[in-house]
């Protein structure tokens, strides 16, 4: 089964959704990772909304980009506990390859980050130490968010992405989040125009992150074609 919804298949992998209005199995697919899965958050709206940019670059820049939205609250991985290191490549456990086919049906990666005591959430770390080469040369970006912007996540966040080789755009992503954006349920209340307002990095991060996914789709179409 693939780890990809489309809203007239069978259930897909729990938390792994295609935009509907996006969806086209054509097209390089950009995955935007939600890594805080508090019960009452933020950041499946931010990460709505960045993927509402991806869209909107698709159709100002770019020939086709799909967003897919893989929220960690919802495909709710256990602690690492994989018998061997994610180093061997080995994935025995059901929830190790649905998240490790997941990451490899997508050609490109935007890591939405809270900011925790001056770190990112613990769910995201082990969710990346799920895996190992999947990581590798994958295009990927770092958004955060918070009070201040987030940028100390996102600066610890770069450095254990770097070490994966994640192919990284230089710049980050920091969205300043005011009290005045939230509502009395402590959710935001205009998720848009809380990332309009860094409007210029988030394009900035994710289109160069849309540039080079098509760059990996392409060569990856290249090699299988020759395969075949």
């Amino acid at each position: 089964m693939s780890a990809l919804s489309q809203t007239t298949t069978a259930p897909p992998h729990a938390g792994v959704t295609d935009r509907p209005h996006d969806a086209d199995s054509d097209r390089p697919r950009i995955g935007i990772i939600v890594g805080s899965t508090r019960p009452v958050r933020i950041g499946r709206q931010i990460a709505d909304a960045v993927a509402d940019v991806v869209a909107d670059l698709t159709r100002d820049e770019f020939s086709g980009v799909t967003p897919v939205i893989l929220d960690l609250r919802e495909i709710a991985l256990p602690f690492l506990d994989e018998p061997a290191p994610p180093s061997s490549g080995e994935r025995t456990l059901p929830h190790s390859r649905a998240w490790s086919e997941a990451i490899s049906e997508v050609d490109g990666c935007v890591f939405v980050t809270a900011e925790y005591n001056g770190g990112y959430p613990a769910p995201l770390k082990n969710a990346i130490d799920f895996l190992k080469d999947e990581w590798a040369d994958l295009p990927g970006s770092i958004v955060s968010y918070g009070g201040a912007g987030g940028t100390s996540a996102a600066a610890q966040l770069r450095t254990v992405l770097t070490r994966l080789r994640v192919d990284l755009a230089e710049v980050d992503s920091a969205i300043r989040v005011r009290s005045r954006h939230y509502g009395e349920d402590r959710t935001l209340l205009n998720a848009a125009e809380v990332v309009a307002e860094s409007t210029a990095s988030l394009r900035s991060a994710v289109g160069w992150v849309s540039e080079r996914a098509q760059v990996r789709a392409e060569e990856r179409g290249s090699a299988h074609a020759q395969a075949d």
